[in-house]
């Protein structure tokens, strides 16, 4: 029925349904009421209702375990360019007050701002293996000895545990690491400690 209506041309009806649809089903099971926002937030945006579908995407946003960076971007689409900074920051303090661990948000949002400092710092408070890998790339150009020192970190802590062969070859994958990065010196001292 709402394809119908929205097929119609009829914007307001489809809004109205919607709407509903939302108050239903976030009563009944929130789970599926993210599909009404999504929904809404479309119809905001084909109707260039840029203060509405701010709000809806902000709803989202805040309210969604799904697809946060695209409710993030449409929220960046819709805020006046003056006014983007200081609702950033309030996006940011939002996600790092959350109670459910937001780290991936967070380094996507500073990814997405051009935000290498912070997401520096979120790599190192961080310190695992896989996240550091995927945030190198962006950050080696600038930061090489920065991240020299976390995977340094990264493979003291896992050298520790080290007990076999299989996590033996592990930890010289992360003294390669280390290399790539220009920390060959690093990564022979560590070397040689291993060895001993």
């Amino acid at each position: 029925m709402r394809d119908d209506t929205l097929a119609a041309g009829d914007a307001e009806r489809a809004d109205k349904l919607a709407e509903e649809g939302y108050l239903q089903d976030n009563a009944k099971s929130p789970g599926y009421a993210y599909h009404w926002l999504k929904l809404r937030l479309q119809i905001a945006e084909q109707q260039h209702d840029s203060y509405k579908a701010a709000l809806l995407a902000r709803q989202l946003f805040d309210e969604s375990y799904h697809d946060k960076m695209d409710a993030f971007r449409a929220i960046k689409r819709n805020i006046p360019k003056p006014e983007w900074p200081a609702y950033l920051e309030a996006l940011i303090a939002k996600a790092q007050s959350s109670a459910t661990n937001q780290r991936d948000l967070l380094a996507e949002i500073y990814v997405s701002e051009g935000m290498h400092d912070k997401l520096l710092r979120i790599v190192q408070q961080v310190g695992q293996p896989h996240f550091t890998t995927q945030y190198q790339g962006i950050l080696k150009a600038k930061y090489s000895e920065a991240l020299v020192q976390v995977w340094k970190s990264i493979l003291e802590n896992y050298f520790r545990q080290c007990t076999d062969r299989r996590s033996y070859a592990i930890a010289c994958g992360y003294l390669q690491q280390i290399k790539t990065l220009g920390g060959v010196e690093v990564a022979n001292r560590i070397a040689v400690q291993i060895r001993v």
